[in-house]
């Protein structure tokens, strides 16, 4: 009985350790950048998914769709529902240098790890096939694995591995970027047992060593090795023997330089919320907004969180806008009144930012609100309507933190500027040497630090009280957002006369 009653508390302790550990969802808004060079860099992907709709986050996925349509690019859910890419590090393990032939190198595997970062229990070694005969190919076990150049990767049993990979694309793919989207979209034993139909998903690959093969092809050399108890079938042994006749075929592929045949190998595999310029590009961004959904597969159906995705080139010109007692009259009442339908939105604001948006410049939206209020205020931002005019479109950047953690540092603490600061600073080093922001509009003290601090000169930051008086840093004269409005063409001179 103690026994039985000792499981039930581990049980649960257990359950309740797996737990999400976070309460609400929500993402904030991605800006995309795109460089001179054709190259991309963006904003954090913070996004986080609540106990409210993924109880436990162990083992999930999430989808990403961009204008409706599923990309390639995946993300993993962590311990507190936030979001994350797996990031793999590569190193070149050999040099460029020069051998005698038939010489056979040990590698150093100071990081005990193999090509995709899973541990290892012997050092592999790597030998040079001599170029003038293909039956001195040299191998200690019965199976071998191909190296990145042609060089066979001696170990004690081919691995099996399996990924979400196999889009039309993918086997004319380089050996380095099949390994990238394989390990992206790798599926681990939690996720596979936690799909029961993945074996008719036609974008399902079986890794074997270093060949990838579709689960069509591939399901012969399983049933092969689970009926005949043969480790790898003639199938693969007949890719791995043309690979290396191949690669031997070529004058310059097994030369005394290893300049061909320097194996690639993950060192780490590391967390990040930036995805490379590569994955950027797989999403198909148009230029302007785009809609983003992260989708998690759940036993209830698809759970999901939508916001927006912004392309821009490197020339955009930005208004930093505030959003509690800078587009509302207060920050306390511009939290509670929008809720029972109350306009508490400051007079001439809409037909102003749509004025300077009409003359090229884009609005940035800005709060220290938590991840978890981004729907909301997206939703209050959208319904701001004054003389039949809404408010322009433009990311919202949220604190990426939890609401207690947001709402201590914003009503307790005082000190918004800390999150503040650090996100403009974000969106400015995606311009490089360029500066984006032109102007800022904030209703306290800490706005105009903020805004100063990411060089915005002083004649050009807005502080508006809970009465609609602007003050300028520069001149003692009040103002509002209407009078700023007969002055637009002056404060925002038009982009294309510039």
């Amino acid at each position: 009985m103690f026994d039985t009653v000792g499981r039930l508390f581990s049980t649960a302790e257990h359950e309740l350790f797996d737990m999400n550990k976070a309460t609400l969802s929500g993402c904030v808004d991605i800006i995309v950048v795109k460089k001179s060079d054709g190259s991309f860099k963006s904003t954090p992907f913070h996004l986080r998914f609540g106990k409210l709709k993924i109880l436990y986050t162990k083992g999930r996925l999430i989808e990403i769709w961009v204008n409706g349509k599923l990309t390639h690019l995946k993300m993993k859910l962590g311990e507190t529902g936030e979001g994350y890419f797996e990031e793999i590090i590569f190193e070149n393990q050999l040099k460029q240098k020069e051998l005698p032939d038939d010489e056979e190198l040990d590698i150093p595997n100071d990081n005990g790890f193999d090509t995709f970062g899973q541990k290892k229990i012997a050092t592999p070694r790597w030998v040079v096939p001599p170029s003038d005969k293909q039956d001195s190919i040299k191998q200690d076990k019965q199976t071998s694995e191909v190296g990145a150049g042609g060089g066979f990767m001696q170990s004690d049993a081919p691995k099996y591995e399996v990924s979400l990979c196999g889009d039309p694309s993918f086997f004319s793919q380089n050996a380095l970027s099949q390994a990238i989207l394989f390990q992206k979209q790798k599926i681990s034993q939690a996720e596979f047992d936690a799909q029961p139909d993945i074996t008719s998903n036609p974008r399902l690959v079986l890794r074997v060593g270093d060949h990838y093969l579709p689960w069509a092809t591939a399901a012969r050399t399983m049933i092969s090795s689970c009926a005949f108890g043969t480790p790898s079938s003639p199938l693969i042994e007949n890719n791995i023997i043309n690979l290396a006749t191949q690669s031997m075929s070529s004058p310059t592929s097994f030369s005394r330089t290893l300049e061909t045949r320097i194996p690639i190998r993950a060192v780490t595999v590391k967390k990040s919320i930036r995805p490379s310029s590569e994955g950027l590009l797989m999403l198909g961004l148009k230029p302007g907004v785009n809609s983003i959904k992260f989708i998690v597969k759940d036993d209830f159906g698809d759970q999901s969180i939508e916001g927006f995705i912004y392309l821009w080139d490197e020339n955009k010109k930005i208004v930093i806008s505030d959003v509690d007692g800078t587009i509302t009259k207060s920050d306390v009442l511009g939290y509670i009144l929008p809720l029972v339908g109350k306009d508490w939105s400051h007079p001439g604001i809409v037909s102003l930012y749509r004025n300077i948006e009409r003359n090229g410049y884009q609005i940035l939206y800005l709060t220290a609100r938590a991840i978890g209020q981004a729907d909301f205020t997206r939703r209050y931002l959208s319904d701001v309507t004054q003389d039949g005019e809404k408010l322009p479109e433009g990311p919202l950047i949220t604190s990426p933190d939890r609401l207690m953690n947001s709402f201590r540092r914003e009503m307790i603490q005082r000190r918004p500027e800390l999150f503040k600061i650090a996100a403009l600073r974000d969106v400015q080093s995606l311009f490089g040497n360029k500066q984006p922001f032109v102007a800022g509009f904030g209703n306290r003290d800490t706005d105009a630090y903020s805004y100063r601090a990411v060089g915005i000169e002083l004649q050009s930051i807005f502080i508006i009280n809970p009465k609609s008086e602007i003050h300028q840093l520069t001149c003692k004269y009040k103002k509002t957002y209407r009078k700023l409005n007969k002055e637009v063409d002056k404060l925002f001179p038009p982009t294309y006369i510039c």
